[in-house]
C-alpha cells in the first residue's frame, strides 16, 4: 500500500481493533499485518557493491508478494527517511509486528571477519521474542551455517525500544563479508519467503506446507510457466513440457491440503516457481 493509504487502512484497523475489546463485539475483526521497515542507510555499502537501504527494499519487496498469499496486510516506510520517522509512521497504526530488515557489519578493525544473520528483541517482552524466535528458526533453513544464527534481546536500538507493535529487528547476514553479502543478494527472494513463514508462524496464519521435497510431473496441455516470483505477473525464467519431471521444494499459499505456488528446481539447477494445479504426484 502506498503511504496515505496505509494511514487510513492503519486508523481503520485501530478502531477495529478497539471495538473487539468492547464486549459481545461480533463485527469485521482486524487482521493479521506487519509494519515493513527495510533500512534507510544508503550509506551502508555492501563489499559485493550494493547499498544497505536499495538491497533491503528489493528484500522487502518481494516479502510483499509473500504476505498477500499469505493473509498478511503490511506497509512500509519510507526509503527517503530515518529511523525516527518510520517508528512514528509505524506507531500511526496498530500492527501486530514491527519488522525492521537491515544488513550487518563487523565492528571496526574486524571488518569482512563476522558472519550470520541476527535477530533481536526487547528483553523480557514475551510477544518480541517469539516473534524473533520464528524468524531465526525461518533464516537457519536456508542459511549455509545454521548454528551461527543468532537469537539476542537487545535494548539498545531505538526501533526496539520506540515502536509500540511488537518488534523483531533483523539483520540478514554480514555486508561486509564477501559470502554473507553475496549470500544475501542471490538468495533474496528465498528469504523473503522464510521470513514471512516466520511472520506467518507469529500469527497462526497457514503458508507453507510441511511436505519435504519431492517429485512431481508437469500436468497441462501446451508449456508450464516457470516464473522468477510466485504470481502471473512476474518474469518467465523458462518454460516446461508436459510431462517432464522436476523436484518441488516447498509449497505455499497453502489452505488445508491444497496450496496455490510451487517452488521447484529442475535437472539443470534452473529453480522457479509454477502454478501448483499444474503438477502431479
Amino acid at each position: 500500500m502506498q503511504n496515505q493509504q496505509c494511514k487510513y487502512w492503519a486508523a481503520e484497523q485501530k478502531q477495529l481493533r478497539a471495538l473487539e475489546n468492547e464486549e459481545h463485539y461480533e463485527g469485521e475483526k482486524p487482521i493479521p499485518s506487519v509494519f515493513l521497515s527495510p533500512s534507510t542507510q544508503a550509506y551502508n555499502l555492501y563489499i559485493t557493491g550494493e547499498n544497505e537501504r536499495d538491497q533491503m527494499n528489493l528484500l522487502a519487496d518481494a516479502m510483499e508478494v509473500f504476505l498477500d498469499l499469505a493473509g498478511i496486510a503490511y506497509c512500509r516506510n519510507d526509503p527517503e527517511g530515518n529511523v525516527r520517522i518510520s517508528v512514528e509512521m509505524s506507531n500511526e497504526g496498530d500492527y501486530g509486528l514491527h519488522l525492521p530488515l537491515h544488513s550487518n557489519a563487523a565492528p571496526e578493525g574486524q571488518s569482512g571477519q563476522w558472519r550470520g544473520p541476527l535477530v533481536m528483541f526487547y528483553p523480557e517482552n514475551s510477544d518480541e521474542e517469539r516473534a524473533a524466535t520464528y524468524l531465526a528458526q525461518q533464516l537457519a533453513t536456508i542459511y549455509p551455517d545454521p548454528a551461527s544464527v543468532v537469537l539476542r534481546a537487545e535494548s539498545g536500538l531505538y526501533e526496539l525500544a520506540q515502536t509500540i507493535a511488537p518488534t523483531a529487528f533483523v539483520e540478514v547476514a554480514f555486508h561486509d563479508n564477501l559470502e554473507d553479502a553475496r549470500w544475501i543478494v542471490d538468495n533474496t527472494i528465498e528469504i523473503a519467503d522464510r521470513l514471512t513463514e516466520g511472520v506467518a508462524n507469529y500469527f497462526g496464519v497457514s503458508y507453507a506446507s510441511n511436505r519435504p521435497p519431492h517429485r512431481a510431473w508437469v500436468n497441462v496441455q501446451t508449456r508450464l510457466n516457470v516464473r522468477k516470483l510466485p504470481g502471473t505477473e512476474f518474469p518467465i525464467v523458462t518454460q516446461l513440457e508436459n510431462q517432464q519431471c522436476l523436484c518441488v521444494l516447498r509449497e505455499i499459499g497453502c489452505n488445508g491440503t491444497s496450496c496455490q505456488w510451487s517452488y521447484i528446481c529442475l535437472e539443470d539447477g534452473t529453480r522457479g516457481w509454477v502454478a501448483s494445479e499444474f503438477l502431479r504426484v
